[in-house]
Order: C-alpha cells, then sequence, then structure tokens
C-alpha cells in the first residue's frame, strides 16, 4: 500500500516533468519575435545588482535571494524560443516579489528528493519501512511546491504580460503559463536525471 502511495504522490511531479519536456520540444524552433534569449529577456527585467548566470542543468532554473543571483539552465540562458523566454521572464519577476521558495530551500529540497529516490528503492529491495520516510518525504516537496506555485501565479502573470506588452510572444501560447507554473513541481523528479548527468561529467570531466 505504502509503495502505491508513493508513485501516486510522484506521478504528479511525473507528469508535470514530461508535459514541460514535450512543450520545450514542441517550441524548440519557435523563437520569440524579437530573437532575444532568455538571458536577454531576464536582464531587461531584472534590478542592475542582480547577475543572470548559466548552468549546465537541464531544467534547473533558480533564483538565489541571499547572493541576488539568477541561475538558468543552459537552453534557457541561450535559447529564444517561446518556452523559454516565459520561464526567463518568470524567474526574473520572482526576484521583485517575496518569495519563501528560493535558491537555498530548492536546493535542500533538491537533497531531501534525491534521498526520498534512495530510501524508495531501498524499501523495496530491503525493509519497506524505508518507502515511509520517502513517502513523508514526497508529500512534503509537494506540498511546499504546490503551496509556492498558488502564491506565484501573480508572477506568472507578470511575466506574460511583459512578454506581450514588449511584443516578445504572441496571446496565443498563453496557455504555457499554466504549464510554466508547475516547474519547481517537476523539479522534485527532474532532480534525478539532472543529478545523474552532473554525475557523468564529474566523472568523465566534461
Amino acid at each position: 500500500m505504502i509503495i502505491i502511495i508513493y508513485i501516486l504522490l510522484l506521478a504528479i511531479p511525473l507528469i508535470s516533468y514530461f508535459k514541460l519536456k514535450s512543450e520545450a520540444d514542441k517550441l524548440v524552433d519557435t523563437t520569440n519575435k524579437p530573437d532575444l534569449s532568455g538571458f536577454e529577456i531576464a536582464n531587461k527585467i531584472v534590478d542592475e545588482n542582480v547577475y543572470i548566470i548559466e548552468v549546465r542543468d537541464t531544467m534547473l532554473n533558480t533564483y538565489y535571494k541571499s547572493r541576488e543571483t539568477i541561475k538558468l539552465s543552459t537552453r534557457v540562458f541561450h535559447s529564444s524560443d517561446i518556452l523559454s523566454s516565459l520561464i526567463a521572464a518568470r524567474l526574473a519577476f520572482q526576484t521583485k516579489k517575496k518569495s519563501f521558495l528560493t535558491g537555498s530551500l530548492l536546493n535542500v529540497l533538491d537533497i531531501l528528493n534525491i534521498v526520498s529516490f534512495i530510501c524508495f528503492l531501498v524499501g523495496i529491495l530491503y525493509d519497506i519501512e524505508f518507502c515511509i520516510l520517502g513517502v513523508a518525504i514526497i508529500a512534503c516537496s509537494l506540498g511546499i511546491t504546490m503551496t509556492d506555485m498558488i502564491s506565484n501565479k501573480e508572477v506568472n502573470d507578470q511575466a506574460f504580460d511583459y512578454l506581450i506588452k514588449k511584443k516578445i510572444v504572441d496571446k496565443k501560447y498563453e496557455y504555457l503559463k499554466d504549464i510554466v507554473k508547475y516547474e519547481y513541481v517537476a523539479r522534485i523528479f527532474s532532480i534525478i536525471p539532472d543529478s545523474i548527468a552532473k554525475l557523468i561529467r564529474t566523472v568523465f570531466k566534461r
């Protein structure tokens, strides 16, 4: 029963992850009107004291409030596709809002989510009680990310309204707001492939 609960909880970030990935693949060649990269869009929105840097993670775009730094994945940083444009704008507007879910807490959740997956595997192979800890962590992560998603609805709206006002994207892409808002929820699952990719890069020094 506990295994089924874990799978059901994980289904939410899993579906969110593949929905985001599906839209990213679908819109990969659909660039914004002025052909601005995610970095250029975010740079136009943030204050002068906010730094924007590139990281090689695929979906882990993060704002570190304590460092006044935005970390954009390679694709979002360089690409001018529609989805990357909205992700960059959304993160840039997040710097102007007092959000509790920023870089430091996200990093803690990333570590806990990895621990959760490990506990789940150990629970299946050795002792089912480890699965209980895995369920508790996933439930906690979902609660935090879903709460942040609801409280940041205004940020999503501001980001898209900005892109429309500046004639960067067409209004027909407004549906993406309902997909991008699940980015931190999807992160509960995406931390696994990103961590594996990072480990491979470290081992083979790529």
